[in-house]
């Protein structure tokens, strides 16, 4: 049991080898060949490093004067000397010893603490244990053995009281042997009321998470759903006023927005966590139903001290379903707090079966988040038992309970757990909170309490003593490991950096426990081999080396919290969203994009100084008559009713930013037109091509049993230097072409890759110069917006390398002209369901019917898919872009191909009658309108094409009248025609956008009609 003691100049016995480095979920071999009794069993045990699944940041009496992440989260950013002063709950007054105490119960109740808390089991454990260990690690301190709990308690805090706070976090972290432990730094010390005094911002705070970051030890974030949510909502009281209403769809957009804020500005959140049952029970977790109108008012209550306080179960459910998302677009875990806890959570609500419809829900995903119930969910612990034995993506973490209750207590609630559960599903935490002591009481008393039950089972011959050990490794870090690709690369970091004494490394080679195998040992029991092989990049505040002085490492990135207080020296009216996307100084200038019905990208630049949360809400404005010009006349063309009066707004769409490393101090953001007045802050206006695509994305789901449409596009374009002319190596992926032009194409695809835009491939095209980049598949919307992007960039960096950039369909009557080729698919909850289910090499009902409703329409797609004069240069027989209404499996002379591919079948289908002179918003848009009434009518779709057809001999018009549509318009003038006379396509457009859609496309073609002008390179 002594193992973990630590002194000033030892190393824990039992430590990670560095020699050892490759995967930080396997035991060796020889540990559990030598696991074969009782004693070997507790030794090994005692010997594991741990990942502490969930804790807290201690808590700091006065905090320093730096900025904060949240109220009442201090920074290190200042001074090491000024952090190393704080110190937690110094005992030099009746009312801190008091606050010692609190660090042992959930109550706050000052009788409870000062006459009661000390009779307790648990308080005369931890006491008498914590002081047992620290002062045999410190020969300095005299280790008189006390006779009671109160000497045990006077004798630790006179300890504790000379000690730094940097100290005992190192001290703790290290005699725990942790190796890595995750943090939830929104608990407000400063709003709970402790021994009948409130605690303020001003007297205490949250120690900073990156100073449990070290050498040996790497720190994570857990991000709370609730205090983000509320975060919100006072950026925007703050903004708007304290009593201005505030709706369910602003709330929503903000919201998420700054979720995911947080995750590109904290790199180090593995985990999202909701406390649904402190604030209006577990039972209000599930989607609400039916989901509450974006124009619904939300409600909330206040803290103490003005600020939000989220507890109405309607906003509550918004959170998880929002979190739950992200979530799973992240991979990340949910945690979830159930069971006992302080005193304002109602306990028969915490119950987890009330969890039983989320789990539900959230099962249908073929990929669903991984939920972490916590605290073992006490006293419901056989409830909890029962809920991971049932879904596969429940796992339970049993911190709290774990130091808090009694040993038989602690024994009782782990033998209940292992009544149902898988083992590999349970999980260690200290749920430390308040003093970093904690942290080691929560591993000193787990080894302990699992050692005991492990033995009991291996008695019950239920396990031997090896699978024991597998189960204690699972238990301690194994599992979290698997649950957390980001803890499971920094391990492999710190075991790579680590370097020992030799005297650590002696005593490390009789322990053959670590965070990987050396190269002599193999893995052992097929529990250990399943560790998650994926990885993602670590915070470097995780990895880096600590100093062995005192002081904190350096703290990550943070998001300033508004303050509602009007004497709050908050500097300023960003809305913390928009502050964390824009985290470095270099950017000072957001670029609104928006894209007009003739694919014009267009964009207005706003200082960073000036993104208020009115802004965001509320936009910048623009006159209507923007989208009633072409690409010939920048201003409204006849025959529609955009005129220069009145006004929109752009309203930006911050999940859609990236920075432009092409351009300094610049980002772009995607941005929706609005109709706003000051009582509707956001009404999609009707001729924004965004705002239509976004309209068919919600009909999809809501028609279409919450289908949603995944798209990929093939961007084709050439690359021209003045003068140069076509070369013999101008031929389809030809890898000269590819060195010829190496430079450009390599600064394009880092650029992209800063950008966050994934690139599936990229190859020569057969024209000269001709390239095409293959874009990986997203969601539609988000898509839609990276080729926007994508198109931006590539115009700049040929500016820059000073070449032509050449996106016209057909540049050279000799050669191959460029395409905007799309692959669609349809997945719900997580499912691809183009496929058919029971047949490979087939498609699903609903995927035919989906096809053929783009081939009964794809006269009329081609208005907007093929919107210019340029784009018939393009279609053809023998042009691979297809002229007839068909389609086939790889048929690539047909407008419509379905992809075969090997040992998946049929996934996606492709649409390649595009091009880049087309508004990919109305493209998307209007294959998802097609795509429905097909599935809608169940129109049967025909055979593929299995022959080559260039027969154009047949007249288009004679066709079509007879309704046989077999072959497809050869000119603009046509395809306009069959789009006018489409009732489905005028009613989702609505009638005034078709009526200035169709009057822009036909003043451009009146201007081309005599003389053909040069192709305009805005496109």
């Amino acid at each position: 049991r002594s193992l973990l003691l630590l002194t000033s100049s030892q190393q824990p016995e039992y430590v990670m080898s560095a020699a050892s480095a490759n995967s930080p979920d396997v035991l060796s071999q020889p540990a559990v060949e030598r696991c074969v009794d009782e004693r070997s069993l507790r030794s090994l045990i005692d010997a594991l490093p741990l990942v502490d699944n969930h804790a807290h940041p201690a808590m700091l009496l006065s905090p320093p004067v730096h900025s904060a992440r949240h109220a009442g989260s201090c920074s290190s950013s200042g001074s090491s000397s000024s952090v190393r002063a704080q110190s937690f709950c110094v005992p030099t007054t009746p009312s801190d010893v008091l606050e010692f105490r609190n660090a042992f119960t959930e109550s706050h109740d000052v009788t409870l603490l000062e006459t009661q808390l000390s009779s307790s089991l648990s308080y005369a454990r931890n006491v008498r244990q914590l002081k047992q260990v620290l002062l045999a690690a410190h020969s300095t301190t005299t280790a008189t053995a006390a006779t009671s709990v109160q000497d045990a308690e006077s004798t630790l805090l006179r300890h504790l009281s000379q000690r730094s706070a940097a100290s005992r976090i190192e001290s703790s972290l290290a005699a725990a042997n942790l190796r890595a432990v995750l943090l939830d730094d929104g608990l407000q010390y400063s709003e709970l009321d402790v021994h009948g005094v409130a605690r303020t911002a001003s007297s205490c705070c949250s120690a900073p998470v990156s100073s449990y970051a070290g050498h040996s030890c790497a720190a994570f974030r857990v991000l709370r759903l609730e205090r983000e949510a509320e975060l919100t909502v006072d950026a925007v009281r703050l903004e708007s006023g304290a009593h201005s209403p505030i709706t369910v769809g602003l709330f929503r957009s903000l919201f998420r927005t700054r979720l995911l804020c947080a995750l590109e500005s904290l790199p180090t959140v593995v985990a999202l966590k909701s406390i649904a049952a402190y604030r209006c029970g577990l039972q209000r977790c599930a989607p609400s139903s039916p989901a509450p109108s974006d124009e619904q008012v939300i409600e909330f209550g206040l803290t103490a001290s003005g600020n939000c306080r989220i507890q109405s179960g309607l906003l509550v459910s918004e959170v998880i379903r929002i979190g739950l998302s992200i979530a799973r677009e992240r991979n990340l875990p949910l945690q979830i707090h159930t069971g006992f806890g302080d005193t304002d959570l109602k306990l028969n609500q915490a119950d987890p079966t009330y969890l039983h419809e989320l789990l539900q829900s959230e099962a249908k995903y073929a990929k669903p988040v991984s939920i972490v119930l916590l605290h073992s969910s006490y006293p419901f612990c056989r409830q909890l038992g029962y809920l991971a034995s049932v879904y596969s993506n429940v796992y339970i973490d049993v911190g709290l309970a774990i130091p808090y209750l009694s040993r038989a207590g602690m024994r009782n609630m782990l033998s209940a757990l292992f009544e149902l559960a898988p083992l590999n599903k349970i999980m260690y935490s200290s749920d430390a909170h308040t003093i970093p002591e904690l942290l080691l009481l929560g591993a000193l008393n787990a080894k302990e309490v699992l050692a005991d039950v492990l033995v009991s089972t291996v008695h019950d011959q239920e396990l031997s003593f090896s699978e024991a050990l597998s189960v204690a490794r699972d238990f301690f870090y194994g599992t979290a490991v698997r649950l957390h690709p980001a803890v499971s690369e920094a391990l492999r970091n710190l075991s790579a950096a680590s370097s020992f004494s030799s005297s650590s490394s002696s005593s490390s080679s009789s322990s053959s426990f670590s965070f990987s195998s050396s190269s002599s040992s193999s893995s052992s029991s097929s529990s250990s081999s399943s560790s998650s092989s994926s990885s993602s990049s670590s915070s470097s505040s995780s990895s880096s080396s600590s100093s062995s002085s005192s002081s904190f490492p350096s703290t990550v990135a943070h998001i300033p919290t508004p303050s509602l207080s009007p004497h709050s020296s908050q500097p300023s009216l960003l809305l913390p969203s928009t502050v964390a996307l824009l985290p470095a100084p270099h950017i000072e200038q957001l670029r609104l994009l928006w894209v007009d019905t003739a694919n014009v990208r267009r964009c207005k630049v706003v200082p960073r100084r000036r993104l208020t949360a009115d802004l965001l809400r509320h936009g910048v404005g623009l006159t209507r008559a923007n989208h009633g010009g072409g690409v010939f006349q920048d201003g409204p063309v006849p025959g529609q009713s955009l005129t220069p009066i009145g006004e929109v707004r752009l309203v930006p769409d911050l999940s859609s930013l990236v920075e432009l490393p092409y351009c300094r101090g610049h980002a772009t953001v995607c941005c929706d037109v609005a109709s706003t007045t000051a009582v509707t802050p956001f009404v999609p206006w009707e001729h924004c091509a965004r705002s239509f695509l976004r309209a068919q994305i919600d009909r999809l789901a809501e028609q279409h049993e919450n289908a949603e449409a995944i798209v990929g596009f093939e961007v084709e374009f050439y690359l021209v230097r003045p003068g140069e002319v076509a070369s013999a190596t101008d031929l389809y992926a030809c890898s000269l072409s590819l060195d010829r032009e190496n430079e450009v194409l390599s600064k394009l695809l880092d650029t992209l890759e800063k950008q966050g835009i994934e690139v599936y491939l990229h190859h020569a095209e057969s024209g000269p110069g001709q390239f095409e980049v293959v874009l990986a598949h997203q969601a539609a919307l988000r898509a839609v917006d990276q080729l926007i992007h994508v198109r931006e960039t590539i115009h700049a960096l040929t500016v820059a390398y000073d070449q032509h950039l050449l996106f016209r369909p057909k540049p050279f009557a000799d050669c191959a002209g460029s395409g905007l080729h799309l692959h669609l698919s349809l997945n719900r909850e997580g499912r691809n369901i183009f496929p058919h289910p029971s047949s490979i090499g087939e498609l699903s009902a609903e995927a035919s019917h989906f096809i053929a409703g783009w081939l009964a329409h794809l006269p009329a797609l081609l208005g907007f898919t093929c919107p210019t004069v340029y784009s018939y240069e393009r279609v053809g027989p023998g042009c691979w872009t297809g002229s007839t209404t068909s389609w086939g499996l790889d048929h690539r002379e047909c407008p419509i191909r379905v992809p075969v591919h090997p040992g998946e079948g049929l996934t996606n289908v492709e649409y390649k009658l595009c091009d880049s002179t087309a508004n990919p918003y109305y493209v998307v848009g209007a294959l998802l309108v097609a795509g429905m009434d097909g599935v809608a009518r169940s129109l049967v779709l025909p055979e593929p094409q299995t022959t080559v057809h260039l027969d154009d001999a047949v007249e288009f018009s004679e066709q079509y009248h007879l309704g046989q549509c077999s072959k497809l318009p050869d000119s603009l003038q046509v395809s306009l025609r069959c789009l006018e006379r489409s009732q489905l396509f005028c009613q989702a457009l609505g009638v005034e956008h078709m009526r200035t859609y169709l009057a822009v496309k036909r003043d451009e073609l009146a201007r081309c009609s005599e003389t053909l002008p040069a192709f305009p390179a805005v496109y």
